[in-house]
């Protein structure tokens, strides 16, 4: 099973995890991360958690942290997150080689 994080992401990623879901056969096991505590998307996701409500060298710990903690396969980066986590992409992949990055 691949597991997923959708950092940061909006309620538009509502459709998209729930797409993902049913035509991954149960293969995809999908974590979504928010600032907002009530974001919508928390209902179609297999965890859900808040964001840290850090920025700049701070967030992109958080970001290694949560992903060895969780075990994130596939981190999907939307938002402010993206310029900071894609111009340091060559430092986390050093820190997470398995870490697949999509931005």
């Amino acid at each position: 099973m691949v597991r997923v994080w959708f950092n940061h992401w909006f309620s538009t990623s509502y459709g998209l995890i729930e797409l993902l879901k049913k035509d991954s056969n149960h293969e995809v096991y999908v974590i979504a991360s928010n600032k907002q505590i009530d974001s919508v998307i928390q209902k179609v996701c297999d965890e859900w958690y808040q964001d840290s409500l850090a920025d700049g060298e701070e967030y992109i710990e958080y970001c290694l942290d949560f992903c060895r903690e969780i075990h994130i396969a596939v981190i999907l980066i939307t938002g402010l997150s993206v310029d900071l986590i894609a111009a340091d992409k060559v430092r986390l992949t050093a820190k997470l080689p398995d870490l697949c990055f999509r931005t």
